[in-house]
């Protein structure tokens, strides 16, 4: 039978991202959140960047893996809280969760199952993972943590139930049916 041609095109790879480094090394992609400025917490355009690299591992049929992790001192402090502030004293939503944006994505869509990512992720917890960071980490395949690493869900110290909660019980959910 014959076999397809790869319909990946190196061309669409991610390029100039502003709050990502991605990168690929034989066939390993390493993908670094990038603002150490606000512990790597992210954003309407971080998610965004995000989701393009998750897309590009996925299609580009010479990668067989990530690794990913954070600049600084922090893996990833969760959603940038200043930059949904701002939008909140204009009454407005954040890109993201404003349907009228061509970047509506809600949630974020910074996760690699908002993509269907089915290449294996290692996250490398280079300090401390919390709120949507963990909700990363939790979708990475490996853990890898250093020694002064920590991880924690704050949804709750604002009243409400974290992302974590539901992949894990949609894992739990998955793993309890029949193949």
């Amino acid at each position: 039978m014959a076999r397809y041609e790869s319909p990946y095109d190196p061309s669409t790879a991610p390029k100039d991202l502003k709050f990502i480094t991605y990168e690929k090394k034989g066939h390993v992609a390493y993908v670094t959140i990038n603002r150490p400025e606000v512990r790597n917490a992210l954003h309407s355009f971080a998610y965004v960047e995000l989701r393009s690299c998750w897309r590009d591992i996925g299609l580009d049929p010479d990668i067989y893996c990530g690794i990913f992790t954070g600049t600084g001192d922090a893996f990833c402090a969760g959603r940038d809280v200043k930059f949904l502030a701002s939008y909140q004293a204009q009454g407005k939503r954040t890109p993201h969760e404003d349907p009228n944006s061509p970047i509506f994505h809600w949630g974020g869509g910074g996760k690699p199952d908002d993509v269907n990512l089915e290449k294996p992720l290692i996250a490398a917890i280079n300090g401390f993972a919390v709120g949507v960071g963990l909700n990363l980490i939790l979708q990475c395949q490996l853990r890898v943590m250093a020694e002064g690493a920590w991880l924690g869900d704050q949804h709750t110290n604002v009243g409400r139930l974290g992302a974590p909660q539901r992949d894990v019980r949609r894992d739990a959910a998955n793993r309890s049916r029949p193949t």
